[in-house]
């Protein structure tokens, strides 16, 4: 069974994820952090590594880029799924998740009619950049 990690400050943005993985989608180990608080300690105490991570991009105190960049620096996360969640759909933010390393990026607010298909597609290996809402 695969196991997620979702980074979000926002407790609505928590619930509706915990909705789809669980009660649509079928997952059982997820695991929320409200913070990005001792972020490296965190996530280098987690075992098992989950498989699939989500990072909203603006918590604080790290944000998504810097959680990124913390994930990337520890051997055991080479190999883990990171997803940008956000709501700044612009262009050129969607460029920069690019560019700094984020293989796929969803827009918030999550469609829960979309995101299963995107999230399957992710599993299965593909990149997912949907910034659309419908």
């Amino acid at each position: 069974m695969v196991r997620f990690l979702y980074v979000e400050d926002d407790l609505s943005s928590q619930q509706i994820m915990q909705v789809l993985l669980i009660d649509i989608m079928g997952f059982s180990d997820v695991i929320l952090l409200s913070d990005s608080e001792q972020f490296a300690q965190r996530m280098a105490a987690l075992d098992p590594v989950p498989e699939v991570i989500f990072l909203d991009i603006h918590v604080r105190p790290l944000d998504g880029y810097a959680m990124l960049a913390v994930l990337r620096d520890l051997p055991q996360y080479q190999q883990t799924k990171i997803i940008a969640l956000t709501a700044s759909v612009m262009s050129s933010e969607v460029e920069s998740l690019r560019t700094v390393g984020f293989r796929s990026v969803i827009g918030k607010p999550i469609n829960p009619i979309t995101f299963p298909k995107l999230l399957t597609a992710i599993l299965n290996g593909s990149e997912v950049w949907d910034i659309s809402w419908g």
